[in-house]
């Protein structure tokens, strides 16, 4: 029985060869194979390594690449492109995956500091700057308020200090614009319980700097001990990794650690039916067509590679600057895959990145794009959608992109949530276990209300909140966290 079992595995793989020589000789392109092999015995599997091998050789000799030393900022093509051929260590799927189970630091049981409820033996109800009442806590308890004798914000209900330490001048030049860096003075307690922080897209492009600088003192300021950071890193923004590594140099000072996540492609971008970023990669291709494209185009899997491969060195970085780091990658944001394209575009990503960081899929199954599956498999999910906030599992992130977020003194009926009104989410969502939850807010992306007019981001205005704005923020970032005093 064994023999006709190998046998049958000898004759299987020889086939396969002889069918990979023959549409080789064709010119047809080989991608389909990596497909196919998921639907193979364990024993047939082992044929496709060499498979593997030679697609990998055939995509390093069919696209002549250039030597170019990147420069901040790059278009994205003239950086993705010096990527192609440079080598990475790499991993096995089997050793991502196996990272994703055992090397994520376990999340602590927080103890949720319930608004309006009692949280002391002699509660104290006051109206916060968000609009709602909530107790003052005590003094071992989540929401380090100043000491006796500290001056209050001014025109705020948040009684913290606005001291921080700014270099540079403001402006629209992004070499003018101020860097925040945390200051010993700032007297909010350290917090931790769940991953807290922004969904900045537009990071990388130059006219988005103050913005990006405003958010990031926010973060400081909020002194919540694990920060998250989301990026769009396929040229839309533009490419600028020195800044985006300046970003997390910033952020990890004082003890603190960031989970980054970087988004290797643009689905949204894909689905416009005019291409407001026609610099980003694979603008213009409309999701089903690029569904077919990465699964047996060559060019097109050898692009996508080599965008997932250009992440690797900030991936490297941000594990240097502290052994709490993390680091994710989703081939593409809010996606436009089938079930069988995302794990083609899964296996890409794993390859280029190896271990060094988590696979998390975005999805978008209500984005009405025929086929589109949310079914992350063995990967961490994200997702945005107010409505889908409860297909979230233990691990799993959300982010507050595309839904946004307003003010307290905002019209209840804004286009976007009012912060009082997410804090039994967020609540609930540190009840779950859920890794991280994320702000985002469409105007700081330069984005209009429903019905206007996307721009190219080279003609956007970006949002830059004020004081008081961030001072609500830095309230909802620590909502619920536990004191490390």
């Amino acid at each position: 029985m064994s023999n006709n079992r190998w046998f049958f595995t000898l004759l299987v793989a020889t086939f396969l060869a002889l069918t990979l020589l023959f549409f080789l000789g064709k010119g047809e392109k080989p991608g389909f194979l990596a497909e196919l092999s998921s639907y193979l015995p364990q024993t047939v599997r082992q044929f496709f390594p060499v498979v593997d091998d030679l697609e990998s050789d055939l995509l390093k000799q069919s696209i002549i690449t250039p030597s170019v030393t990147p420069k901040s900022p790059l278009m994205p093509d003239s950086y993705f492109l010096s990527e192609l051929n440079r080598g990475h260590s790499s991993s096995s799927t089997e050793e991502v995956e196996s990272r994703q189970t055992s090397e994520a630091r376990p999340l602590p049981t927080p103890t949720i500091v319930k608004l309006g409820g009692v949280v002391s033996s002699s509660p104290t109800p006051r109206v916060g700057v968000l609009g709602f009442e909530f107790t003052q806590p005590s003094d071992n308890q989540a929401f380090s308020f100043v000491e006796e004798g500290e001056a209050l914000g001014e025109n705020s209900l948040i009684p913290f200090a606005r001291g921080r330490s700014v270099s540079g001048s403001p402006g629209q030049n992004p070499d003018q614009t101020p860097t925040v860096t945390p200051e010993p003075g700032d007297k909010l307690g350290r917090v931790f319980g769940q991953v807290r922080g922004y969904t900045i897209l537009s990071l990388m492009h130059p006219l988005a700097r103050p913005s990006v600088e405003k958010q990031i003192e926010g973060m400081l300021r909020a002194e919540v001990r694990d920060l998250f950071l989301g990026v769009l890193v396929d040229g839309t923004f533009r490419v600028d990794f020195g800044y985006l590594h300046s970003v997390l140099e910033r952020l990890t000072v004082g003890g603190r650690s960031v989970t980054l996540l970087m988004y290797l492609t643009n689905g949204p971008e894909m689905r416009r039916s005019n291409e407001v970023a026609p610099q980003a990669p694979f603008s213009g291709i409309d999701p089903l067509s690029f569904r077919e494209l990465l699964r047996f185009d060559l060019a097109t899997r050898a692009r996508f590679s080599a965008i997932a491969r250009s992440v690797v060195p900030t991936l490297d970085f941000n594990a240097s600057l502290s052994p709490a780091n993390r680091n994710l990658v989703a081939p593409m944001l809010e996606d436009n895959f089938d079930r069988t394209t995302y794990q083609v575009a899964r296996q890409i990503v794993s390859r280029a990145i190896g271990s060094k960081a988590q696979i998390i899929r975005n999805p978008c199954p209500r984005c009405n794009v025929e086929g589109n599956d949310g079914d992350p498999g063995r990967d961490l999910l994200e997702l945005h959608k107010l409505d889908e906030f409860d297909s979230l599992r233990r691990g799993d992130g959300y982010s507050l992109d595309g839904e946004g977020f307003a003010y307290a003194d905002d019209p209840p009926d804004s286009d976007q949530p009012r912060l009082p009104d997410l804090v039994d989410m967020l609540e609930l969502s540190l009840e779950r276990g859920h890794l991280y939850f994320a702000l985002w807010r469409r105007q700081r992306q330069g984005i209009p209300p429903p019905g206007g007019q996307v721009l190219n981001p080279d003609l956007r205005n970006y949002e830059v909140p004020t004081d008081d704005q961030l001072d609500e923020e830095v309230v909802f970032l620590r909502l619920g966290l536990r004191s490390e005093e």
